[in-house]
């Protein structure tokens, strides 16, 4: 699921431009723990329930892993909740 369009770099800019949806898509695609928790971390909570309702099913169980993980182990679980 890695391609040219899986880099640092691209998914930098998709934070920067506020594609959320591509930017943490890409993050789970890379699959680097602290970039998909870093992407993670600047989506704007007001922002979880249109993400959600647009996310690609084919990395739902990618992000609920990473969710779960975040909720297990991470440093803000309240606000990890919230995507529950």
């Amino acid at each position: 699921m890695i391609d040219e369009t899986v880099t640092l770099d691209n998914i930098i800019n998709k934070v920067k431009e506020e594609q959320f949806v591509s930017a943490l898509a890409l993050a789970l695609r890379l699959n680097e723990h602290n970039v998909t928790r870093t992407v993670y971390s600047c989506i704007p909570i007001t922002s979880v329930p249109l993400l959600c309702a647009h996310f690609p099913n084919n990395y739902l169980v990618k992000l609920l892993t990473f969710i779960a993980k975040e909720i297990e182990g991470g440093p803000h679980v309240e606000w990890s909740m919230n995507w529950l």
